[in-house]
């Protein structure tokens, strides 16, 4: 008999998260299950990225020839 109090016990907790995460959805806090996965590569750029990575400075190369990323970053030449 406790393993079906049990059973009924993890079913009810799991109902009842599934029906928070769709109302969590509905507020635009999650994605649950009710809307498809987003495509990542029409996001924009996140704002840490544009932090991180430095915009070449008036005179310097652009693209392949700017040398890498670390050295350029770093100040060195």
């Amino acid at each position: 008999m406790q393993t079906v109090i049990g059973i009924v016990f993890v079913a009810a907790v799991l109902f009842a998260v599934d029906r928070l995460m769709l109302f969590l959805e509905s507020r635009g806090h999650v994605n649950w299950r009710r809307k498809g996965r987003r495509d990542l590569s029409a996001e924009p750029v996140a704002e840490l990225e544009s932090l991180l990575v430095p915009e070449p400075r008036e005179g310097e190369p652009h693209g392949e020839d700017a040398g890498s990323g670390a050295r350029a970053y770093a100040g060195r030449p």
